[in-house]
């Protein structure tokens, strides 16, 4: 199936599938039954299990009353926005969601094509190239060396802290690669369970393990032609490491369950945020495969090493945000360190725009520095609303937190799930502050 740049799609991360990827036109169903778009091989998957349809230029999941639940990034749904990165689980299966972004400065998520590329399902489309933003001087090095390396055959290792846009660097080096009329498949060591990962690298065939019930092929096949990335490449288990250096020294492989002989062409290109060389002294990580891996190395710099790249970034989050983004508001994005990097910046940035009512994003709309640390860091102290009661010193923050959650509410139309995803915290612990406050909603209502 073709899969055209910059449409929505669901990608298979996890379980089985009538196929590993779909194209998302206005609509899609999936489930068990034969008549929905995606047919999701798990018994603990309903029928019709839960629908995504398009709402002006956003998605929304729905649940279609099944009888185990669907779920966002862990969080029970019944009707909840999808962000670009966001994974749905329907059973045993767990698909990530890829929205349509023009201009993809960073990634969250799974596998993604870039250049000409071939999807999973092995369709070919064009795509345009994707450019890595940044003037500053580092950035600038790092992207100078990714050129020159794309024209060579040589394995390329992309280090740097989660968030910095390895993967974006991945596809930059596949769209100027000669490979780049071919396929540019990710897969995601650390979002896989250890005992699938195998399974996803190599293939399967029919009655490899219970409840493969065909021959399914892995990423490496799916490369062929083209650039495999492989990201958090240090979280690969002992045993798949040895499997993947036969790969690397022969070309050959054996899907899972089969004795048969397999071979793929294609440039690899890994990345990790983790030191590899203690990996390697502490027995976790094969030295010999190491070797491979990094033939040429390029570290990313960290946000906080790239300031002055940071109202370029920016502006290129708020192209489709309708919001333009005062001195003020840039000055304090630039004095901040961002531990999540790019990643971090650019949910502020669309958390800041959901906030604020006018065309203009102010300081105050930007989140509280806390420490990182996820949804724990963000479920003590939340963002700061604009209104003139927040700033006035003598408000505690309970009224704080009561107001911005109020005003998150508001915007999203009293939707739970969408509310806990830009106020960053679990929607069970948006329950317990609602409980807390004695706001209702429309879904307490509904229950």
């Amino acid at each position: 199936m073709a899969v055209r740049h910059g449409a929505a799609r669901l990608v298979v991360v996890q379980g089985d599938a009538s196929r590993r990827e779909l194209e998302i036109e206005r609509s899609c169903e999936f489930g068990r039954g034969e008549t929905c778009e995606l047919v999701l091989l798990d018994g603990a998957a309903s029928r019709r299990h839960a629908r995504i349809e398009a709402r002006g230029n956003d998605y929304y999941l729905v649940d279609l009353g099944s009888t185990n639940g669907t779920f966002i990034n862990g969080s029970r749904v019944r009707e909840a926005k999808l962000a670009d990165g966001d994974e749905i689980a329907a059973g045993g299966v767990r698909l990530r969601f890829r929205s349509a972004i023009p201009n993809e400065t960073m990634v969250v998520g799974a596998a993604k094509t870039a250049g000409p590329a071939r999807s999973a399902a092995g369709g070919t489309a064009d795509a345009a190239p994707v450019s890595p933003i940044g003037r500053n001087a580092q950035f600038l090095a790092a992207r100078a060396v990714a050129e020159r390396a794309a024209a060579s055959e040589l394995p390329i290792l992309l280090s740097g802290e989660t968030g910095t846009g390895k993967e974006v660097f991945a596809q930059y080096i596949h769209s100027r690669s000669p490979r780049a009329g071919g396929p540019m498949i990710a897969l995601h060591a650390a979002a896989i369970p250890e005992g699938l990962l195998e399974a996803e690298l190599f293939g399967t065939e029919k009655g490899a393990f219970t409840g493969s019930i065909g021959h399914r092929n892995g990423y490496i096949t799916m490369a062929d032609g083209g650039t495999l990335f492989l990201d958090e490449v240090g979280e690969l288990p002992a045993e798949a490491q040895t499997k993947f250096l036969r790969v690397l020294e022969t070309g050959e492989f054996h899907c899972i369950g089969s004795s048969i002989t397999k071979k793929s062409d294609f440039r690899l290109v890994v990345a990790t945020n983790r030191d590899l060389e203690r990996a390697v002294s502490e027995g976790a990580f094969r030295r010999d495969l190491l070797f491979r891996l990094n033939a040429i190395e390029i570290r990313l710099p960290a946000l906080r090493e790239r300031k002055d790249d940071i109202p370029l970034l920016v502006a290129s989050f708020l192209v489709n945000l309708n919001k333009t983004a005062t001195p003020a508001f840039l000055a304090e994005a630039a004095a901040r360190d961002w531990p999540g990097n790019i990643r971090e910046l650019k949910h502020a940035i669309e958390r800041a725009a959901l906030l604020c009512d006018g065309a203009e994003l102010l300081p105050e709309h930007l989140p509280l520095c806390l420490p990182f640390g996820g949804a724990n860091a963000i479920e003590s102290t939340l963002v700061v609303a604009s209104d003139e009661t927040v700033r006035s010193s003598s408000v505690s923050l309970e009224e704080i937190e009561k107001i911005t959650i109020l005003k998150a509410l508001k915007k999203t139309g009293g939707r739970r799930g969408e509310t806990a995803r830009i106020l960053g915290i679990a929607e069970p612990t948006l329950r317990r502050k609602l409980r807390r406050y004695g706001i209702e909603t429309g879904a307490d209502a509904a229950e």
